[in-house]
């Protein structure tokens, strides 16, 4: 806390939390409930507006905190913020791919996912999740370790060729030691690619389906009571 001044606290290095808590006791003192009558909705958001950007734009929760004192913050939120974005995001936002592969097997999505908190009841500790980017068909191969990936891309190349009557002509992976086998790719001009060192948004489709896979492994786990040995 710093000094007082003409009944207000001057702030130096609180945190939001601080700092919305001596604005509040402040601001407790103080009549404002003719005033809060008063306002419309219109000028209501843009009271919200004005203490969000007083409070140098924190979350909407944070500024609802102050309700007890200015009701007309309880419901309110700030959509139209344009200092927010360009402040607290850490990235450029990916664009949504809608292109997909217009024959099944030109490109196939490959991932990892593990290592496995309990392991399966045959000792697997990972899976490995293919995905067409055509069709979206999905095969899901447990896995004792990382090392099983090379024989299963081989074996899978193998099935598809010979169940499809297709080569498969592109795999889309991460950086990871156990995609690469350039030997097999070559022998078969397979083109390998390969996303970028943490930029898992260039192989989204899989890693959008290791989210599915889990959330309904999870949500069956939990309606059925199974212990996790299971």
């Amino acid at each position: 806390m710093g000094q007082m001044h003409d009944g207000l606290y001057m702030l130096q290095d609180t945190s939001l939390n601080q700092a919305t808590t001596c604005l509040a006791d402040f601001l407790s003192k103080q009549s404002f409930k003719s005033f809060s009558a008063a306002c419309s909705s219109t000028l209501s958001s843009n009271l919200f507006s004005l203490w969000h950007s007083r409070l140098g734009h924190p979350s909407d929760v944070k500024v609802q905190s102050l309700s007890h004192v200015f009701p007309f913050l309880k419901n309110c939120c700030n959509k139209t913020c344009t200092v927010c974005p360009l402040a607290k995001q850490k990235r450029i936002p990916f664009p949504f791919n809608k292109n997909k592969c217009s024959h099944p097997f030109d490109l196939v999505h490959m991932d990892v996912w593990g290592l496995f908190s309990v392991l399966t009841s045959n000792g697997h500790k990972y899976f490995l999740t293919i995905v067409d980017d055509a069709s979206r068909a999905t095969w899901i191969f447990l896995l004792k370790a990382k090392s099983d990936v090379g024989p299963l891309i081989v074996s899978f190349y193998n099935m598809i060729l010979t169940q499809f009557g297709t080569k498969i002509k592109a795999i889309r992976s991460d950086n990871a030691l156990e995609f690469s086998i350039p030997d097999f790719y070559n022998s078969n001009g397979i083109i390998h690619q390969m996303s970028c060192v943490y930029t898992p948004q260039q192989n989204s489709v899989v890693e959008r389906k290791h989210q599915h896979i889990l959330a309904t492994a999870r949500a069956l786990q939990i309606q059925s009571n199974v212990p996790l040995a299971f």
